[in-house]
C-alpha cells in the first residue's frame, strides 16, 4: 500500500502529497531552499563550451544544432558556457532543467520547445561578439570548479564546441599540433595544475571555417594532442570527435 502521512487529525494523504503540501516541490524534484525553490532529482550534469572564436561564430547555426542534438540525450540539467579569449574571461551564459517530457501533462511538450528556443537564443547571444583567441583549458578548469559546487565531483558531462582549438600564449595548436607529449607540456607550463576528475569530455574537431587548410592529419594530431592534455588534468575520460551524433 502507498505511504501515508497525517496532516492534522481528519487530513490524511499519501507521502507525495505531503511532500508538495510542505516543500511546493513534486515528489520527482528536491527542495533546495524555501518553499517553492525546487530542483529535480536525477537531471544530469552537462556543460556545452560555445566557441565565439572569429572563425566559429560565423558558424552559429552548427553551434546551436550542436547544442540541440546534446539536448535529445535523456533529461539533464544543461549548462551553457562561453568559451573566453584568456584564463578568467570564460562564463556561463545560462543553467536549463530539462527533465523527461511528461506525457501526461499536455503542457510538457509546449515548455520543452520554449526551453529549447530560450537556449538557442542564448547561444546565438553568446557568439554574437566573436573573439580572436581561445582559453579551452580554462574554460574546462571553470566548469569542474561549477561542477564541484552545483555537484559532486563525479558523473558529469562535457561538450567542446566549435573546432576545440587552443589559441592563448605558450598554447596556441591553431596551425601546427604539438606531440601528445609536448602538448602535454605546453598545457601544464600556461596552466600549473588542472583538475578536470570526474568530467566526460567531448572535444568538436574540425569544424574551423577555413576547414580546406585542416588536413585530416591535422585533425588528427589534434585529436591526440587534446585527449592528452585531458588525460593528464585527470578526467574520467576524454573523446576527440568531428561530429555530435544524434
Amino acid at each position: 500500500a502507498a505511504s501515508r502521512v497525517i496532516l492534522g487529525p481528519a487530513v490524511l494523504v499519501s507521502a507525495g502529497a505531503a511532500a508538495l503540501l510542505l516543500s511546493g516541490c513534486a515528489t520527482s524534484q528536491i527542495c533546495v531552499g524555501g518553499v517553492g525553490l525546487c530542483a529535480h532529482r536525477s537531471l544530469a550534469p552537462v556543460y556545452a563550451i560555445v566557441d565565439p572564436s572569429a572563425s566559429q561564430a560565423r558558424q552559429g547555426d552548427r553551434q546551436v544544432a550542436d547544442v540541440r542534438a546534446i539536448t535529445t540525450r535523456g533529461p539533464m540539467q544543461l549548462t551553457i558556457v562561453m568559451l573566453g579569449e584568456r584564463p578568467a574571461t570564460s562564463r556561463i551564459v545560462t543553467r536549463v532543467d530539462l527533465p523527461r517530457v511528461d506525457g501526461n501533462d499536455p503542457n510538457s511538450v509546449a515548455r520543452r520547445t520554449a526551453l529549447l528556443r530560450a537556449l538557442d537564443t542564448a547561444v546565438r547571444r553568446a557568439l554574437a561578439q566573436p573573439t580572436t583567441a581561445s582559453d579551452t583549458w580554462g574554460a574546462l578548469q571553470l566548469v569542474a570548479d561549477d561542477a564541484a559546487q552545483q555537484h559532486s565531483k563525479t558523473g558529469y558531462r562535457v561538450y567542446v564546441l566549435g573546432d576545440s582549438e587552443p589559441a592563448v600564449p605558450g598554447v596556441v595548436w591553431t596551425r601546427s599540433v604539438p606531440s601528445p607529449v609536448r602538448a602535454v607540456d605546453e598545457v601544464r607550463i600556461a596552466y600549473g595544475t588542472l583538475d578536470y576528475s570526474g568530467a566526460s569530455i567531448t572535444f568538436l574537431t574540425g569544424g574551423d571555417v577555413d576547414a580546406a587548410t585542416r588536413s585530416p592529419g591535422y585533425i588528427a594530431r589534434l585529436s591526440q594532442a587534446l585527449v592528452a592534455a585531458c588525460r593528464w588534468a585527470q578526467a574520467q575520460s576524454c573523446l576527440a570527435t568531428t561530429t555530435i551524433a544524434d
